[in-house]
């Protein structure tokens, strides 16, 4: 009998171990929450870990969670206290790196993916742009600041000796925690409303709906309309809140518009709406949108761009749409770098853009963002369809614009 209990306390011990063995094998899920500390870069801001209380928020260090629809989540909407500083100064008092967060939070001025890390190097602290944290590149890509904002060496993946000495630095570095992790950022200027009641009571009349896109993020609708300028419009896109079975599901909206404006003159702008809500469980719904046309099929994450299937038809397209958005933006005479902002344009490989433009603010609500984010996102796709490379070299954005002689300018701080 003591046999039989000491085969059998083996055979259990052995079983455990067996099953402690299968719990930490390479078949577990990882997810991130505010309980752990994981590389974000290598799970992404999708692999949350499950949360119990809805819209509970929760800070480690200056890592924003937020728990959404049973998931932690990653969100810039959370405000932190940082526990963090830079040689003793408090990461939310350098002011030029809050100008730089806010620059990455708003896609239409910067694409580039990068991360925020505060790093020990030697006896001080150096703050860390790493442009390869969640984008494949070829070589390595990232800056090197000190704590007042200087930089110390930028690395685009090369051979120079900057690129050596970023990259020295960054070796001996240690210690690296995360300021500002990249978060998918999309331009939508607002969200789709599902109300039943307000579709019911919204009229469709007083515009134009000529345009209807879909960059795999925002449903882009350009609007026609009489106006003095069509900065007041106001819009909503109301869903009517039942889903049409079919394949894929239907779903049908309207475009609320108030205009108060009283000129006469005929303008158009483009509006761009967060329609993750009308989604539900489905990776693909059809849209009709009283008063356009024709119906939109759109897939989440999936950009609907005509692509010439040949590479050198492509590329004489891709150079037609940047000599049209120069065109528009050119016609514009520069009188007051103030009226003027400026505007990442085009996609390297490698991420981020290929240069910055300066448009006038006039323009920015009248086609021309539309037209910059589809140009954007058709070079980005692109490039995936025909291997396009480039190095990792990064565009400097301007701080600021000045007119000269009638034409914009940039200005470098």
């Amino acid at each position: 009998m003591k046999l039989l209990i000491r085969i059998l306390l083996t055979f259990l011990v052995i079983a455990n171990i067996a099953c402690e063995a299968n719990d930490d094998g390479a078949n577990e899920e990882k997810c991130f929450s505010p309980e752990q500390n994981l590389d974000l870069a290598e799970f992404g801001s999708d692999k949350g870990c499950n949360c119990e209380t809805e819209n509970e928020t929760k800070c480690v260090n200056t890592l924003p969670f937020l728990c959404k629809k049973g998931k932690w989540e990653l969100s810039p909407a959370v405000s932190c206290e940082s526990v963090l500083s830079c040689n003793g100064t408090p990461i939310p008092e350098l002011d030029w790196l809050n100008k730089l967060i806010e620059t990455f939070k708003n896609p239409r001025v910067n694409s580039i993916d990068a991360e925020i890390k505060l790093y020990d190097y030697k006896d001080e602290q150096i703050i860390v742009l790493d442009y390869c944290a969640l984008v494949e590149c070829i070589d390595s890509s990232f800056e090197i600041f000190n704590c007042n904002g200087e930089r110390i060496c930028q690395r685009s993946g090369g051979i120079d000796d900057e690129s050596i000495k970023c990259k020295s630095i960054l070796k001996e570095a240690t210690n690296p925690r995360i300021i500002y992790p990249k978060i998918n950022n999309s331009i939508c200027d607002k969200s789709a409303i599902v109300n039943a009641d307000l579709y019911a009571k919204t009229e469709t009349k007083g515009y134009e709906i000529s345009d209807v896109t879909w960059n795999g993020k925002c449903l882009s609708i350009e609007i026609k309309a009489g106006g003095c300028s069509g900065e007041t419009w106001v819009t909503e896109l109301i869903d009517a809140g039942v889903v049409m079975e079919s394949f894929p599901i239907q779903r049908n909206l309207k475009l609320s518009f108030k205009n108060e404006e009283l000129c006469k003159a005929f303008n158009w702008r483009t509006d761009f709406f967060n329609v993750d809500t009308l989604f539900g469980d489905y990776g693909k719904i059809t849209l009709n949108i009283e008063g356009y046309e024709k119906s939109i099929t759109i897939e989440k994450g999936k950009a609907n761009i005509e692509i010439p299937n040949d590479k050198d038809d492509y590329l004489k397209f891709i150079k037609d749409k940047r000599k049209e958005i120069v065109a528009m933006i050119d016609a514009i005479s520069c009188e007051n770098g103030n009226d003027w902002k400026v505007i990442a344009f085009g996609s390297k490989p490698c991420g981020g853009p290929w240069e910055y433009l300066a448009y006038p603010i006039s323009l920015g609500k009248t086609g021309l963002l539309g037209k910059i984010e589809e140009y954007n996102t058709t070079e980005k796709e692109g490039n995936k369809l025909f291997g396009v490379i480039s190095d990792c070299s990064i565009a400097k954005m301007p701080d600021a614009v000045e007119c000269k002689e009638g034409k914009p300018n940039f200005i470098y701080n």
